[in-house]
């Protein structure tokens, strides 16, 4: 999911949801310029996506909250009727626009800009391998069947000698080779563990899922991501990796 962690005092705005469309707490959203009256989810980028998020959904206006299991969070579904409207329990007022009398499914979204820090999870951990062969001089590590990108690609040190450090790969070629122009400093070891996400630190690309509540770090940016600005990527602990970034 999706929290932000450092903004530019942008505030929050009660917008209504599209219908038949369900928002979570952690949520990116957006209005899609072919359907701009609408508030639904950001969605993957297609090709080197271009679309920006209105902000992220910090509450729902439910009385009486819907929670999530599966995402851990509140949600709301959007309806069109007025009998469906009406059939809704919520809460007071919410904003100047929507006043108690209005029974419209609302989320309250948390506004970014390009100045907006970002903090997102991983759609899932990413999955720990052990090279097959390695680099005398720590400048490659050899490991088949990865999903990485070349230039895109953070490598971090799960085990061994150089635990703890991060080195961003260059290329991955058809022998199965991840290059690194910034060698690994300590000696590297076919026993050591390494974790792999198809995004780097500063000017880079990242992707989202396809319903925008987390990451998508295991599918590779060659062709489909959005350009962002990543401030950190920690993948410490497996389970709890996230990167904090902003949208440009």
């Amino acid at each position: 999911m999706f929290e932000v962690v450092k903004n530019t005092e942008l505030g929050t705005v009660w917008l209504p949801v599209a219908p038949s469309v369900t928002l979570t707490v952690g949520q990116l959203v957006y209005r899609a310029a072919s359907d701009p009256v609408n508030l639904t989810y950001f969605p993957a980028a297609s090709g080197g996506g271009t679309a920006k998020p209105v902000g992220v959904v910090v509450a729902t206006n439910l009385r009486k909250p819907l929670y999530s299991s599966t995402y851990n969070a509140n949600y709301i579904t959007g309806v069109a009727s007025r009998a469906d409207q009406l059939a809704l329990e919520k809460q007071g007022a919410q904003g100047s626009m929507f006043g108690v009398g209005d029974p419209a499914p609302l989320v309250q979204v948390k506004l970014i800009g390009p100045q907006t820090e970002i903090k997102g999870t991983l759609s899932a951990a990413p999955k720990p391998f052990q090279p097959s062969a390695v680099g005398t001089d720590g400048d490659t590590l050899t490991n088949s069947g990865l999903t990485l990108t070349d230039y895109f690609t953070t490598v971090y040190c799960r085990s061994g000698a150089n635990q703890g450090i991060y080195r961003q790969m260059s290329t991955y070629d058809a022998s199965d080779v991840l290059t690194f122009p910034l060698y690994w400093p300590y000696t590297t070891t076919t026993s050591d563990y390494f974790v792999a996400v198809n995004t780097t630190i500063g000017n880079t690309r990242i992707n989202v899922d396809t319903d925008g509540r987390n990451l998508n770090v295991a599918s590779s940016v060659a062709s489909n991501y959005y350009s962002v600005v990543v401030e950190e990527i920690n993948l410490e602990e497996a389970g709890k990796e996230y990167i904090i970034f902003r949208f440009v």
